[in-house]
């Protein structure tokens, strides 16, 4: 999976499966690797699938996020953004191993950029500080929620507030 091949990774993932269907760990990346293919209702079904086998995955930021991601593929919006929110208002409990992240604000920040919400999109984006996701991917997001909302303030005739804007996005670059 780690490698591109996603097919070669679902059959070997679902090989996995008939020998031993007792890691639910292998239904989330097989659920993974669905989305990497755009198979978006699959990919649903095997990360319900691993949260029924190990309820703890509720408890990860990443399992909500994937949700999301889903969700938002799937033109369901608003669930997509509930995914989101609750990741990102996760607290860290005995039973998780996985640290609260900010990726839920990244990806929030560019479902709301996608969605044309720039205001929405830069307050998200902004919040990120310390996901493992390349920064220059992060600031090229920020910079085009910032010029959208310029294009957008300058269309509402708000020249001064456009440019003020603009000046924001040119210092991320």
């Amino acid at each position: 999976l780690n490698q591109g091949k996603n097919d070669e990774a679902i059959n070997k993932l679902k090989e996995a499966i008939k020998i031993s269907d007792s890691s639910p760990g292998t239904h989330f990346v097989l659920g993974i690797a669905y989305f990497k293919k755009n198979m978006f209702d699959n990919a649903y079904i095997e990360i319900q699938h691993s949260i029924a086998m190990f309820p703890d995955f509720n408890n990860y930021p990443s399992t909500h996020n994937v949700l999301g991601r889903i969700f938002e593929k799937q033109g369901k919006i608003a669930q997509a953004i509930s995914e989101f929110n609750t990741s990102i208002n996760m607290k860290p409990t005995d039973s998780t191993t996985e640290l609260k992240d900010d990726s839920g604000h990244y990806y929030l920040g560019v479902l709301y950029q996608n969605q044309n919400n720039f205001d929405e999109a830069i307050k998200e984006l902004s919040l990120v500080k310390n996901i493992n996701l390349d920064k220059n991917k992060i600031m090229q997001h920020l910079s085009d929620s910032y010029l959208g909302q310029g294009i957008n303030l300058y269309n509402q005739g708000k020249i001064d507030e456009a440019i003020k804007v603009y000046k924001q996005a040119n210092e991320l670059t």
